[in-house]
This record gives C-alpha cells, structure tokens and sequence, in this order.
C-alpha cells in the first residue's frame, strides 16, 4: 500500500535533478523504471520500519513528511548506483578525481546498507561490541581477623607506603615527615 498520494518518478527526478545521462539510460522511459525501482524500496523500507504510523493522514503535515522522507530514501538508494560505478571505474566528467567531493563518492557501505534494510528482522553484531557476562561463583569469604580490620590495611597507612614510594623511599618509616 503505497503512500496517499503515490509518489511518482517526475517528483524525485526533480527533486535530484536526476537525468539520462546520469544513469547512462538512452530515455526517459528507462530513467522513470530505474527511479521506481528505488522508490519502492524506499516505500517499503518505510513501511517496514513506520509499522502504525505508515500512511496516516493526519495531521495535515505528516503525509508531507512521510512522502518527502520516501524521496529521500530513494535518492539515496540512486546515488548508490552512481557510487558503484565510479567504483568500478567509469570515469565521466561528474565523477572527477580532481572534484572535492571524490572520496565521499566511493565512500560506499553495502554491508551497513544491508544491515539497514534488514533490522527489522534481524541484528548483526559489530566486533568488538561484545561484554562480558557476570560471574556467579562460590569462593572463601574474607577471613575476619582479631582487630576487626578484615585483613585489610588501613587507607592512612596504603597512602603513607604510596608516598613513600613516590618520594623514592624503600623504607617508609625511615626519613617520612609524617
């Protein structure tokens, strides 16, 4: 079920200012046919991800939004196919070397363009991005000494030893201001 109104290729060719030539296509015909390709992708990567929301009418804004969003979706998704040919070498007077915004022309991510389309079923987990579970284990309590420390020394005399040390004194009780 395509947005109210059904975008049409004209919007999104106008809104890229998309031509022929730049998909290498001999017509308009074959440009409409590719352009349609990528909005429905874009419809329905929306509906996918929009679930309730997709196509609602009110208030008066959001079907502007949800159409201009799906047009975007689509340029991008054509933009992609400009980017995989610079990639594999046709080099035409659009994709100069020489122009600044080269390297963000082949700067293409198929894989996170899969990830994209796919979240809605499933979750690819980065490297690295892992944590480690708790650990429930039995193990000897503290044992409780007569003084009532628990074995452990006192903070005044740690920072005391810290100090020492940091001073370059073996012997902390030797020579310490205290």
């Amino acid at each position: 079920m395509p947005l109210v109104p059904t975008i049409v290729p004209a919007e999104v060719e106008e809104l890229g200012m998309l031509t022929p030539a730049l998909f290498l296509v001999p017509d308009q015909a074959s440009l409409d046919a590719i352009v349609q390709k990528a909005i429905d992708y874009g419809d329905a990567w929306f509906e996918g991800h929009a679930g309730n929301n997709y196509g609602i009418l009110t208030p008066a804004w959001v079907p502007v939004l949800q159409r201009r969003g799906v047009m975007y979706l689509a340029l991008e998704a054509l933009g992609d196919m400009v980017k995989a040919r610079k990639i594999y070498g046709v080099h035409y007077a659009y994709d100069s070397e020489e122009s600044p915004a080269y390297e963000a022309l082949i700067d293409n991510e198929w894989g996170a363009r899969a990830r994209e389309a796919l979240d809605v079923w499933i979750t690819v987990e980065q490297a690295g991005s892992g944590f480690a579970l708790p650990y429930f284990g039995i193990t000897q309590p503290v044992p409780l000494v007569e003084d009532e420390t628990n074995g452990l020394e006192p903070l005044s005399l740690l920072y005391e030893e810290i100090l020492s040390r940091s001073r370059g004194l073996s012997l902390p009780s030797v020579g310490t201001v205290r």
